[in-house]
């Protein structure tokens, strides 16, 4: 499988596309001037074939789908949906503004889990340097001494010791364990699993959870607007939650759905979906405008992960430098301790 093409290339692609379709420039011209701007050549390429099979008369949103690496379900549903409404502008926009949302989410986490992340390598590397150089030297030192080693001094020596004779079995399990996790991830019940635990692991399964459904009901939100009919937009929308758990329960719905119940009754059924977002999609459902309820309601849920994101890394920042300089101090006092000890006898 071809690898991915960054995010950001399709939102600026997408931004740009948006635009010029506006101006009302022909397609094949559109894609030609694209072509020359974009930066990433695997892009470039797979926009000079898309626009070879556009001169050749083939449908512009099926010569889109050759590339999933590229344009996936959702975007190449919106298109077809657009160009086929006579929307295209329209849902170009909404596409554009939808894959800018996303890629901001992205971004925000991303930003947010750097500091902590750091932190965490620094205290792996420090307490990992001091276990394996610097403890020894002090080791070999406090052997002389005719006292016997204080509790901590004791308990982090035998550490020491412990580390440095098994290292490289440490090294070996390490990467056993990753390799095993990685294999496991790609399993059915190895995914279930992971997704699982991402909506109930403490202190960020809400956060997770509460972002999952934002991304299926604002790409939910985004294809209804497209003119894609209801159970398709629920069944491409799915995927976006990232979490089969969550997609389970979608899928549940739009079987529902197929059985006959109303869209609100279906995802009520589910109880997944929390009472605000059942409410907008019932007057979405009474109004017409389901789409732009739904949107409306990701907007609101985004403002809130938003807001608990912040207050989540304001809280680890703090902790994980507090619980460093315990180890630290801890690490300081072992080595010291026996120096006040000698230095007492004299």
């Amino acid at each position: 499988m071809a690898q991915k093409i960054k995010l950001d290339t399709i939102v600026n692609f997408t931004t740009q596309f948006s635009s010029m379709v506006n101006a009302h420039i022909p397609l094949v011209k559109i894609l030609i001037n694209l072509e020359k701007d974009i930066l990433d050549t695997r892009f470039a390429k797979i926009l000079r074939e898309v626009r070879e099979e556009v001169e050749q008369g083939h449908e512009f949103a099926q010569s889109l789908e050759k590339y999933p690496e590229a344009f996936d379900t959702i975007y190449v549903n919106m298109v077809n949906a657009g160009m086929q409404s006579g929307k295209l502008k329209e849902t170009l926009a909404q596409l554009s503004t939808y894959l800018n949302k996303e890629s901001q989410a992205k971004n925000k986490i991303k930003s947010a889990l750097s500091y902590p992340k750091f932190m965490g390598l620094a205290m792996f590397f420090i307490m990992g340097l001091m276990l394996v150089k610097v403890i020894p030297m002090f080791e070999k030192m406090f052997a002389n001494s005719k006292h016997d080693l204080p509790q901590l001094t004791q308990i982090v020596v035998n550490l020491s010791d412990f580390v440095r004779e098994y290292i490289f079995f440490m090294f070996i399990f390490a990467i056993g364990l990753y390799i095993f996790i990685k294999i496991y991830k790609t399993t059915k019940s190895g995914i279930e699993f992971f997704d699982n635990l991402k909506i109930k692991i403490f202190f960020f399964g809400a956060l997770n959870k509460k972002s999952s459904i934002s991304k299926f009901i604002r790409t939910f939100g985004v294809l209804t607007l497209a003119d894609v009919n209801i159970l398709k937009a629920i069944k491409l929308s799915k995927s976006s939650a990232s979490n089969k758990i969550i997609e389970n329960q979608i899928n549940y719905a739009a079987q529902l759905i197929e059985k006959g119940y109303p869209i609100t009754e279906a995802f009520k059924e589910t109880k997944m979906f929390p009472d605000i977002i059942i409410q907008m999609i019932s007057s979405g459902e009474e109004s017409g405008q389901l789409g732009e309820l739904l949107i409306n309601s990701a907007d609101y849920y985004d403002d809130q992960i938003d807001n608990e994101l912040k207050t989540i890394i304001e809280l680890i920042n703090p902790v994980m430098t507090v619980v460093m300089g315990i180890f630290i101090s801890a690490l300081m006092m072992a080595i010291f301790l026996p120096i006040f000890q000698m230095g007492d006898t004299f």
